[in-house]
C-alpha cells in the first residue's frame, strides 16, 4: 500500500514538475508551443495509477498460485509421512502422530492465512503477505521435525 502510494506521489510530482505548461509538440514548427491541459496531466496519472494497480494485482496473484502450490505439495508429503506412520507401533506411533497433529494444525493455519489474502484488496495484500510467510515457515519446520523422526 505504501509502495502505491509512492507510486501516485511521483507520478503526481513528474506530472507536475517535469511536464511544463507550454511544451513544444512534435510537428509543430518554429516557436509554436502547444499547452499541456491539466485534463492530459490528470490522464497520464490515472494511466500511472491504474498500471501501479494492475502490477500490484499481477504480483498478488502470482504469489497467491506460488503459496497454493507450495501448500499441495505439502499435501502430498504430509500424505506420505500419515502412511509411514501407519506402519508404526505403540510409543513411536503416538510420537508421529503427535507430530502429525501440529503438522496438520500448521498446514490449516496456512490455509486460513491465504484465505484472508485472497479475500483482502489488491493494496492490502502485502499487509497480509508477511503473515502468509510466516504461516508457511511454520509449516515448513513442523514438516521437518515430523520428517525427521523417520531419518
Amino acid at each position: 500500500m505504501k509502495r502505491l502510494g509512492f507510486i501516485v506521489l511521483f507520478v503526481l510530482l513528474l506530472g507536475g514538475v517535469f511536464s511544463p505548461v507550454h511544451a513544444e509538440k512534435a510537428g509543430t514548427t518554429g516557436g509554436e508551443t502547444a499547452t499541456t491541459t491539466s485534463e492530459e496531466v490528470k490522464k497520464e496519472a490515472k494511466e500511472a495509477v491504474d498500471k501501479a494497480l494492475a502490477y500490484t494485482q499481477e504480483q498478488k496473484e502470482a504469489y497467491k498460485k506460488r503459496i497454493e502450490s507450495k501448500l499441495k505439495q505439502y499435501d502430498q508429503k504430509i500424505n506420505d509421512l500419515k502412511a509411514e506412520a501407519s506402519e508404526l507401533k505403540g510409543n513411536a506411533k503416538a510420537e508421529i502422530n503427535e507430530k502429525l497433529e501440529l503438522l496438520k494444525e500448521k498446514r490449516e493455519a496456512a490455509y486460513k492465512k491465504l484465505e484472508t489474502l485472497k479475500s483482502k484488496s489488491d493494496q492490502a495484500w502485502e499487509e497480509i503477505k508477511s503473515g502468509v510467510d510466516s504461516a508457511m515457515e511454520e509449516l515448513k519446520k513442523a514438516y521437518h521435525r515430523a520428517l525427521s523422526y523417520f531419518e
